[in-house]
Formats: C-alpha cells, structure tokens, sequence
C-alpha cells in the first residue's frame, strides 16, 4: 500500500491516493498515542452518544467492552481509537454524508436506523439491497471508532484512510469478537462520518 488497485477500490486518482497515504504516514507516533489515550480517558460512565443531525442520535452502551487506541502498534496507516459496544443495545439514528463499500461504491446522504444493534431501514435501495446478501450478523452495529490522525483531514469514501480523519466517528457493521466483542460474522465494514461523539 498504496497501490493502483486500493485506488482504484476506492474510486479516487492514484496520484491523491498515494500522496494522502504517505502524507497519513508522516506523523509524530508517540504524540499520536498520547492524544488518543487523553481521548479515551476524556470519556465517561458506559453509554456514548453519536449526534450527527438533528434528529439524528445513536446511542451505543460499552458496557464491559474496552477502548483500543490504534497509534502505530497496529494496521498502517493507524489514527484512531476504537471499541465494540454491547451488541443489542445500540439504538437510534445516524447521518453519513459520504461513505464508500468496497465493490459496492461511494453513497451521499445515507442516513441508518438502528433497532436493539441491528440495522432495520436506511433511505438507500442499493445499499439495502447489498445488506440483504451479507452472511448473518453482518447487520449489527459492532464498533464506535474515532478518527485521531491529524494529517488525514478530508473523507474521499475510502475508508482504510477515511477511518482515521481527524475529528471523524466511524461504525462498523458484521465482525467485533476480535476486539473485545462476541459477533463472529466473517466480514467487517466500516461506514465513517462527521458528527459529535459524547
């Protein structure tokens, strides 16, 4: 990384993707890992709340479930910080501007309802429809992710990078047992957005 063919997944010009890759590289490490640790210890009692819009709140429980800050010890480029929420009890709505599904394409103004950590509607056919084919599991909500890379700055709808935009939230649907959760679906996509966390 970075290839022709992550750019070309990712539907953004080799040239922006390479030099966006590099440029999310170039980071001072130790700086990063303090910065995500005074995040997570930022955060208190068990419930976080996403606000993206104005009637558009998810609330996540992370009961029992442990932060994880990605600052270099782990997949490159790193910059956020992470966490499986109870896997029943994330309710409400969210709000994506843009996010991308690899094979699937880039979406603009998607917005996700949440029912007891499932998925229950969204206003896209093709990405309902695209839900419909996923394995079992792979409508739960199964992380909150926080983008804390400082030299990622834009979301272009790739969401290797997209992930760790500064001041960004991302979620993800299918997988989490590998990080502290209990849904063992075989895929993991992540969805990131622009909102507040709390």
């Amino acid at each position: 990384m970075p290839t022709k063919s992550n750019a070309q997944n990712a539907e953004i010009d080799f040239d922006t993707f390479y030099k966006r890759t590099v440029r999310a590289l170039d980071i001072d490490y130790k700086e990063l890992k303090k910065e995500c640790e005074k995040k997570i210890e930022s955060f208190q009692g068990q419930t976080r709340k996403v606000y993206t819009g104005d009637d558009c709140v998810l609330t996540l429980d992370t009961t029992g479930r442990e932060w994880i800050a990605d600052a270099g010890d782990g997949a490159l480029p790193c910059g956020e910080i992470y966490i499986a929420p109870v896997e029943e009890n994330t309710n409400g709505k969210v709000y994506f501007k843009l996010f991308s599904v690899d094979g699937l394409g880039v979406f603009d103004d998607i917005t996700i309802e949440v029912e007891n950590g499932h998925i229950i509607k969204t206003n896209c056919d093709v990405f309902n429809a695209f839900l419909k084919t996923l394995p079992d599991g792979a409508d739960i909500v199964a992380e909150l992710g926080i983008g804390m890379n400082p030299n990622v700055e834009k979301i272009l709808g790739d969401s290797h990078l997209d992930e760790n935009v500064i001041g960004t939230f991302h979620i993800a649907l299918g997988m989490n047992y590998l990080f502290g959760g209990k849904n063992k679906c075989p895929i993991h996509i992540d969805l990131v957005g622009e909102g507040i966390v709390e």
